[in-house]
């Protein structure tokens, strides 16, 4: 929003969004949601994942479509439309299966790998859709929404189950394959949870060094006022 200079018609949006009425039985529609999330997907039971193949849209309307969808998807997130963030990334899915695959396909799923994360809890499911649409990613190299992807991935999905540190290398990658492709509002997007995902790594690396060497004050302290010693064999000398 910021990289492309449309700051105040992007809040105009989302105050827009905003005034759309709240579902009165929230729970109970999504549970809905779930059910035919499943059904679409074809996972329930430990099904395999549809894949659209290497049928690519020429309906140009209808890909256009798609790209507002994307769009609007965003602003229903940062305006916490829950219902229409799910309704919207689940007509792009439907979209797609039925009129062929677009580089908005693998932000779909991963999208969709994230509210099964947020919403539902389900965490194995989330990573199978997440891990899907970044295979389908780089399968058919979608250069213009893989940074998208990859941030959807990585930063709500692949993060709850995954070490920050096995994350650091793919969104580095995807930060590079965005500035190529053009898309610098990405490509930030990707390098700010980069730079997370390190701070974090190296908060991790500090609280271990400082744990050890906690140990060894204490067991210093223990040995000077009892005036014992430490063995090789990592036992106290009485």
């Amino acid at each position: 929003v910021g990289m492309m200079q449309t700051k105040e018609k992007s809040k105009i949006l989302c105050e827009k969004i905003k005034e759309i009425p709240d579902n009165p039985k929230p729970k109970k529609s999504m549970y809905r949601l779930r059910k035919v999330m499943l059904a679409m997907l074809q996972i329930k039971g430990g099904g395999k994942l549809i894949e659209v193949g290497n049928v690519h849209m020429i309906n140009d309307r209808m890909f256009m479509v798609m790209t507002i969808i994307r769009r609007f998807s965003l602003y229903c997130y940062l305006s916490g439309k829950n219902d229409l963030f799910v309704l919207s990334h689940l007509k792009g899915l439907k979209m797609s299966l039925k009129g062929g695959f677009t580089s908005v396909l693998p932000l779909n799923y991963a999208a969709i790998g994230m509210i099964f994360i947020i919403i539902f809890n389900d965490y194995k499911t989330g990573a199978k859709l997440a891990n899907h649409g970044l295979m389908l990613s780089e399968k058919y190299d979608c250069k213009s929404s893989h940074t998208g992807t990859a941030n959807v991935g990585y930063m709500f999905v692949l993060s709850w189950i995954k070490p920050f540190q096995t994350l650091l290398r793919p969104l580095a990658e995807a930060y590079e394959t965005g500035m190529l492709a053009g898309d610098t509002e990405g490509a930030m997007w990707v390098s700010q949870q980069h730079r997370l995902f390190l701070l974090f790594s190296l908060f991790c690396k500090i609280v271990v060094c400082l744990t050890q060497f906690l140990k060894i004050l204490l067991r210093s302290a223990y040995a000077h006022i009892y005036g014992l010693e430490w063995n090789q064999e990592g036992r106290w000398n009485y």
